[in-house]
């Protein structure tokens, strides 16, 4: 048990949103109060928001442009079309065995697949990341800078 400290009631640990930063792993405001302070805070800043985000997901012109440039992508590299469901397919259906690490640096996590050949779409090496972009970006001193910059 638990009391907010914002409405003073007491519940049950399952009442508070858990927070690793908190000696307990939970935050000190119960999930009904955390909800309106959040509705509340987002009814106030709603302009603020708006203005910094740039892309504007939802959109109509967004729309238009970004199929426009998916047309332009499909055009200029025919070779690509399909390939990405191919290899979740075979995942799916146990043709390939994705592992769980990667298969340059060994981390784990989330993992991509890496085509040497588009012409052969299920022979792909499982990447994290930093790997994958070090791969495509190979020439670029600015790659180099990055997975160096970013490695634990």
């Amino acid at each position: 048990m638990k009391a907010c400290r914002k409405c003073g009631r007491e519940l049950p640990l399952s009442g508070f949103y858990n927070d690793r930063r908190r000696p307990d792993g939970h935050k000190g405001t119960c999930k009904d109060c955390w909800k309106k302070d959040k509705l509340q805070y987002d009814y106030v800043h709603r302009a603020e928001r708006n203005a910094s985000n740039k892309r504007s997901h939802g959109t109509r012109e967004w729309r238009i442009k970004h199929n426009e440039r998916r047309r332009q992508q499909r055009e200029r590299h025919p070779e690509y079309a399909g390939v990405q469901i191919r290899v979740y397919r075979a995942i799916r259906d146990g043709v390939i065995v994705k592992p769980d690490t990667c298969a340059i640096c060994g981390a784990g996590g989330a993992l991509l697949a890496h085509h040497h050949d588009y012409d052969r779409p299920l022979d792909v090496d499982f990447l994290c990341p930093l790997c994958h972009s070090a791969i495509h970006y190979a020439a670029s001193e600015f790659a180099e800078r990055v997975v160096v910059a970013m490695r634990p």
